[in-house]
């Protein structure tokens, strides 16, 4: 509810996730299939920011040009690690700090990278799309 302290009512608006700064591994089977893990930071509409570190599982597709789809879902949530960086101590997850991503990709042979940029923005609630780049280890 507005109040003259908050008169755009930005205290009872739901979380808005706003992902920052990402890492992690992935692993590609060649058929298909991917898994890895992330530990992202996050925003709230109060400022507070967590580090939420998840694993999670998905497909992919590539094209004879070596452009495709990723699309990655985060494992249940009860094996999720999140911390509050004002502590920094370990929080509860909810559940809802990231969700399911899809993203156009493009793998070089030449360089061992592949490249990505998402090409939603439903996952974890309202956020920038993310850029990356893979490097083969």
């Amino acid at each position: 509810m507005a109040s003259a302290g908050d008169p755009g009512n930005v205290g009872g608006a739901p979380l808005q996730n706003m992902s920052l700064v990402r890492t992690g591994a992935l692993d590609a089977d060649g058929l298909g299939h991917v898994s890895g893990h992330t530990q992202t930071t996050i925003n709230d509409q109060y400022g507070n920011t967590s580090l939420v570190d998840y694993r999670w599982t998905g497909t992919y597709t590539l094209n004879g040009d070596l452009a495709g789809t990723l699309n990655i879902t985060p494992v249940p949530a009860d094996g999720w690690l999140c911390t509050d960086m004002s502590g920094p101590t370990a929080t509860t997850c909810t559940g809802t700090e990231v969700g399911p991503e899809s993203y156009a990709i493009s793998l070089s042979l030449t360089y061992d990278t592949l490249n990505m940029v998402e090409t939603d923005n439903i996952g974890g609630g309202g956020k920038i799309f993310m850029t990356g780049r893979a490097l083969k280890r």
